[in-house]
């Protein structure tokens, strides 16, 4: 771990403080009175200002090799500021801390009262904080640190032998007369001014843009489906029920409402829709019937909005009854896919369904297939074919509900299938994310990577693709693929959100936007992230003619896209 040695000039404000201890020990009761005048004297708030040459600072970590802290000590009170990136790449210039700042933590704040023999400290509500904290540049590589919080009680405990051993025992409640706690709400703010060595960054690398933004929009709705010629279906998260069609230009075509009726329950949650050449509008939701119990439900409106019919089937959990994609097939039925394969007929009755026992089968998307077929992609932890923990699956059923074949794709890991496109020449590819480095997965880096598998007719695998680092992910379930796309000159866009920080793409926060472009062959091509230093979630994708449209983080984004020539 690299340590870089900080001068510090100090000017502290502290609206609450505490007092070093003498030799003695004075009685709880003298604690008391103290506290009390201590309180009485600075109502709303106490200033200490000092300057303390000897006082440093130094730059660590949390992990060896990271240099993301920056700690001071001072009369035994502990600061420590953690950023998003390493300062060496940030630079210590008060807008980059700032920018990628993450959050601060104060411990054993220090107060100025004579207690000696008590450990007194003002607590603050919350151990470390994001918000309330400002950087900014002093000069003559001076840069100060403004923290507004606040402190709810002054507590400590009485530091003789007895009480110290009663408070090394953690299961033990705390003798009345080791401990001492006043409650008052108090501001408490601390400006502090760092005499600091200039770290400048290096120069930051230029990643090629191959994504344009053309627009962007925001809207208390929240799509959850896009259909053809701009469309996009909405739901209003404060009246679940009602659902709206919106064109890019946010004009009303559409209205429609789920039916209050069935088991009692008034909170939906759509998850996917449909829309079929007629006009008709299928989409499914979780539907909240009590605490910790939901029902999917299925319902169809006509092109006017009127229902038609709604349909809710008992599962065994919040995990069984959410619903990923909807497919319509010519004859009418209508196949909803999640914790199992349900189909329905045009009149909404249940016709057929196919459901595996374990918590990891997951079904995620459907699509038609060759030979009239319904191609069903997921995860299974239980067919036949499968090769460890879990895997990529792919099912093929007949327009009956029989189970004409299963393909399973993976190692000895875990794999997971999440997206898949139906491509010009009849064949499939899939995507999900894997973490095996044998069987099927071929140059897994670090611990899990998104995978893209591209099938023959036969469902053999023709090529496959792992997109990741070395890095050990810091949220290894948020590498999620949300489609994949065939473009126009056959290349494949992969599009979801990821969490490495060392591949060739900028890096803005613990989970970024992400898209990539493989070749017809599976080479890649390029990719890049999106969003800002937030948890930036790809929700919703969309892809036609060369415009890319993404739902990210409550936004709808239209980003034109940069085809390859050969």
């Amino acid at each position: 771990m690299s340590f870089l040695k900080i001068a510090l000039f100090f000017s502290i404000i502290i609206l609450v403080s505490c007092h070093g201890f003498g030799q003695k020990i004075i009685p709880k009761s003298l604690v008391e009175q103290r506290v009390k005048e201590w309180y009485a004297a600075h109502p709303e708030q106490y200033t200490i200002q000092f300057k303390d040459m000897n006082t440093t600072a130094e730059v660590a970590g949390y992990y060896e090799n990271t240099a993301d802290l920056i700690r001071i000590n001072w009369k035994g009170m502990s600061m420590e500021f953690a950023f998003r990136k390493d300062i060496k790449l940030i630079s210590t210039h008060a807008d980059s801390l700032q920018k990628y700042f993450n959050f601060a933590s104060v411990d054993d704040i220090y107060i100025d009262i004579n207690t000696p023999g008590w450990g007194m400290h003002p607590r603050t509500s919350v151990s470390s904080y994001s918000e309330g904290v400002k950087f900014i540049d002093k000069g003559n590589g001076h840069f100060a640190v403004q923290i507004n919080w606040d402190a709810y009680c002054v507590m400590g405990y009485k530091e003789d032998e007895y009480c110290t051993k009663a408070l090394d025992i953690m299961d033990s409640s705390m003798p009345d007369e080791c401990y001492f706690s006043m409650r008052q709400k108090i501001d408490l703010n601390i400006d502090l001014e760092v005499a600091i060595e200039r770290i400048k960054a290096p120069k930051q690398k230029q990643y090629p843009s191959h994504l344009t933004l053309v627009s962007s929009s925001k809207s208390e709705l929240k799509a959850f489906a896009f259909f053809d010629k701009g469309q996009m279906l909405y739901y209003d998260s404060k009246a679940s029920t009602k659902l709206e069609l919106l064109d890019d230009q946010h004009k009303v075509h559409w209205t429609a409402e789920f039916s209050k009726e069935g088991r009692k329950g008034m909170e939906f949650g759509p998850t996917c829709a449909y829309r079929d050449a007629a006009g008709n509008v299928y989409a499914a939701a979780l539907k909240k019937v009590a605490e910790g119990e939901f029902l999917p439900v299925l319902a169809k409106w006509d092109e006017k909005g009127d229902l038609q019919w709604q349909k809710e089937w008992k599962s065994a959990s919040i995990i069984y009854s959410l619903m990923y994609d909807i497919y319509v097939s010519e004859n009418g039925n209508v196949i909803v896919v999640g914790a199992g394969v349900y189909a329905f007929s045009e009149k909404g009755e249940q016709l057929w369904s196919y459901t595996e026992s374990d918590l990891e089968d997951m079904a995620y998307r459907v699509l038609p297939y060759a030979n009239n077929m319904l191609a069903v992609i997921g995860t299974s932890s239980n067919a036949d074919c499968n090769k460890g923990i879990c895997n990529m699956v792919r099912y093929l059923f007949d327009q009956e509900g029989r189970l004409k074949e299963t393909k399973c794709y993976g190692g000895s890991g875990i794999e997971n299938g999440h997206a898949a496109t139906l491509c010009k020449d009849k064949t499939l590819i899939m995507a999900g994310h894997a973490h095996s480095e044998d069987g099927d997965v071929k140059g897994l880096q670090g611990d899990n990577n998104i995978w893209v598998v591209k099938t023959d007719k036969a469902g053999e695998i023709e090529w496959q693709k792992c997109l990741g680092s070395s890095h050990v992910a810091r949220f290894s379930p948020f590498k999620v693929v949300t489609n994949i796309f065939e473009m126009e000159n056959g290349d494949v866009l992969v599009v979801g959100h990821n969490t490495d920080n060392d591949i060739e793409v900028e890096d803005f926060g613990d989970v970024d936007g992400y898209v990539a472009c493989l070749s017809k062959k599976g080479k890649l091509r390029w990719q890049q992230s999106l969003g800002t230093m937030e948890f930036d979630w790809i929700t919703l994708a969309d892809y036609k003619d060369g415009v890319l449209t993404l739902v990210m983080n409550g936004g709808v984004y239209q980003y034109k896209v940069i085809l390859a020539k050969d």
